[in-house]
């Protein structure tokens, strides 16, 4: 909501980093970004705004899911505000409104966990175990840099983009050689350009 192009990939980056943050639960399934791509594509709305309700209807008949949760960001100075509110993707009733700010990027991840924990206590849920409540950077990667490379990786292969999205991918794994998503990404795109062995 800003408008501050700095912020562009957090378009990407924020349902990135929500995703696996709230797939750790069992009892929530998640539907990821790749599932959504191609109907955001198919709509217009790949490249941010507010989703229309004949958007939610389609994502929502397309993957059967019974909730949709849709967000917002801000920054005011070095505050960054993220909001998100749970609906239900039927009759579009809010069930949850979340807000949470910190100041400085270096606090995102601890943003994102304060609303995903915050959706979660909202669901009956099995009471989490430590190993499937862990803090996004323990499930991700701990340099906020490496995941603002990834999300623009990921927001270049989704628009079929690979060649642009390859150096991305590489620069998110040498800031963080041990972030996962960037390596498994980084090897799909690889693939995808008959170039396989060089994503090993």
């Amino acid at each position: 909501l800003s408008g501050d192009p700095e912020l562009d990939w957090l378009q990407t980056g924020l349902p990135e980093m929500l995703t696996p943050d709230l797939a750790q639960s069992p009892d929530i399934e998640v539907v990821g970004l790749s599932e959504l791509y191609p109907v955001l594509a198919e709509k217009g709305k790949l490249e941010g705004g507010r989703a229309s309700r004949e958007v939610i209807d389609e994502i929502a008949s397309r993957t059967g899911v019974r909730s949709v949760l849709l967000g917002s960001f801000a920054k005011a100075g070095d505050t960054i505000r993220i909001s998100a509110q749970l609906e239900d993707a039927r009759s579009g009733r809010v069930l949850m409104s979340e807000k949470a700010e910190a100041v400085g990027e270096e606090n995102l991840f601890r943003l994102v966990d304060e609303i995903t924990t915050r959706i979660k206590a909202r669901f009956d849920l099995t009471a989490p175990t430590e190993a499937l409540d862990r803090d996004l950077r323990d499930v991700t990667t701990a340099s906020v840099e490496a995941y603002r490379e990834y999300a623009e990786g990921i927001r270049l292969h989704e628009r079929f983009r690979e060649e642009e999205a390859v150096p991305h991918f590489q620069r998110a794994i040498e800031l963080d050689p041990g972030f996962a998503m960037a390596l498994a990404k980084l090897g799909v795109v690889m693939s995808n350009l008959g170039r396989a062995e060089e994503g090993d």
